[in-house]
């Protein structure tokens, strides 16, 4: 299934439609390790009233570490090389 990109909300807010394991992907961390940040807040969430927990890109990367992608271009890579490799990062 390919990787839908986030949608857009109008001026210019992101949507929380990233889903934990595209995000966990996302920033080359394990799905604990998201969990563990939602839990400490460390990164920011929506959770859906069905229990579902969702992202937005733009915290997925806050959370990261590192600068936010120009959104003008190309759909923003990886941070990690080795991005949904299993590990605690």
């Amino acid at each position: 299934m390919p990787r839908r990109e986030p949608a857009k909300m109008p001026d210019g807010f992101e949507r929380y439609d990233v889903t934990r394991t595209e995000a966990a992907r996302l920033i080359g961390v394990s799905v604990a390790t998201l969990d563990r940040w939602v839990e400490e807040k460390l990164i920011g969430y929506l959770r859906r009233p069905d229990g579902a927990v969702r992202f937005r890109v733009s915290d997925c990367y806050r959370a990261a570490g590192v600068p936010i992608p120009d959104r003008s271009g190309d759909s923003a890579p990886a941070l990690n090389p080795q991005a949904g490799a299993s590990h605690d990062g």
